[in-house]
């Protein structure tokens, strides 16, 4: 558990890129022991795995991801620009996280104490990446004698916008003047920081977040004075830590997407048609080469190469092909609609963990998938959440049960 935790802390910084290539599959085995020797010290040994996965909805889940999973393989082997290096990246990006995430639930304690173990963890990653932020600005101060005018910190927002919730969490469930006081200036600080990355949906994402947290808990009155602290960090942010020409420019482009339409969308939509089943697989290498040949065969395009389809469904057609596309619907589908059956029916314990992950993953792949291609390592994180959730929400209802049948 503490492993798995210690992975979370790191997986959106980008410093530690390249460890994190190879820490899920050493966890994957260790989950694997783990699980061998359970089994092996039962006293009948038995390979039924659906306890711990109880839910109808939740076997369709992993059997989409299974499918979605298989597209992608078939797409990186056989997909005409792909070579070794997309095998490996596919391995290393995609297949270790989200395998990790799956199997998980075997080797964790499923009990309450692992919900508050796995939020505090999610809540030590955004600190940890803030800290690392902020250190950028220092080294930035030292250098120039002033914040840098780049985009050197747009890369941070993508953890921001993935853990924040879990902050957010935490202050709705503080008690007290002095944790809420903490609690306010940790999202201060990382609203502040949040508001030097100079992205429009990053900040757009942001309030959102702020958003769909107030919508269910809109009858505390410590939830409306995170508007409050938001508006402030992005004014004193917009002042000293971003050129406040960057920020006009954000203001100005507003939803402002034609690069991307001729950088991005159009082009990988002429990808797909070229082929659409089993897309072209798992790398920036095999986007690069169709690129290049898409340069060729239309003369005076005015785009240039954006690096990827900057839209997570475009995305997932161009590893996959159009059914891989389909699969990844449903499995948004699915995690929507188990984690939003946990916030209303669940008590507060399950149903805060649960808004949490479900904003978190809707702001990050279904909001920000839109205009962007999202990393796919938090997918596992994901899919970890929704599996012990649901494990522990059933165990909740079967212990009702019995206790209604019992009186």
């Amino acid at each position: 558990m503490w492993a798995i935790g210690f992975y979370c802390v790191l997986i959106l910084n980008q410093h530690f890129l390249i460890p994190l290539r190879y820490i899920p599959w050493a966890l994957i085995a260790v989950v694997l022991l783990i699980t061998f020797w359970q089994f092996n010290s039962a006293k009948s040994l038995s390979l039924n795995i659906t306890p711990y996965y109880p839910q109808k909805s939740v076997r369709r889940l992993l059997m989409l991801v299974f499918a979605l999973s298989i597209c992608f393989l078939i797409g990186t082997i056989f997909g005409e620009h792909s070579d070794m290096r997309s095998i490996f990246a596919l391995l290393t990006i995609y297949i270790g996280p989200i395998f990790l995430g799956v199997i998980a639930i075997f080797a964790l304690p499923k009990n309450i104490k692992t919900v508050e173990f796995f939020c505090h963890a999610c809540v030590v990653a955004v600190l940890f990446l803030a800290l690392t932020d902020t250190l950028h600005y220092a080294r930035d101060w030292y250098r120039l004698g002033h914040f840098a005018i780049d985009s050197s910190h747009r890369w941070f927002g993508d953890g921001y916008l993935f853990f924040i919730p879990w902050v957010l969490l935490g202050f709705i469930k503080s008690k007290g003047i002095l944790k809420r006081c903490i609690w306010l200036a940790a999202i201060f600080w990382l609203f502040l920081l949040l508001s030097g990355t100079g992205s429009r949906a990053i900040i757009g994402i942001a309030l959102l977040e702020l958003v769909m947290f107030m919508s269910f808990y809109w009858r505390r009155v410590i939830a409306f004075i995170l508007p409050l602290v938001l508006i402030a960090a992005f004014q004193l942010g917009s002042m000293i830590m971003a050129a406040p020409t960057s920020v006009a420019r954000v203001a100005e482009h507003g939803l402002y997407v034609k690069n991307r339409v001729d950088d991005a969308w159009l082009p990988v939509l002429d990808f797909i048609q070229s082929s659409p089943w089993i897309g072209y697989g798992f790398s920036r290498i095999a986007w690069d080469k169709a690129y290049s040949i898409f340069i060729v065969t239309h003369p005076g395009w005015p785009g240039v190469n954006m690096g990827g389809p900057h839209n997570q469904v475009l995305d997932v057609a161009f590893i996959g092909g159009i059914i891989a596309a389909v699969f990844f619907l449903c499995i948004c589908f699915y995690i929507v609609k188990i984690l939003l059956g946990i916030v209303l029916k669940s008590p507060f314990e399950l149903a805060g963990p649960a808004l949490a992950t479900l904003c978190s993953f809707i702001d990050f792949y279904l909001v920000r998938g839109l205009v962007e291609s999202c990393r796919w390592e938090p997918l596992g994180i994901t899919l970890m959440w929704v599996l012990l959730l649901s494990y522990l929400d059933k165990q909740r209802q079967y212990l009702t049960s019995q206790e209604l049948s019992n009186g």
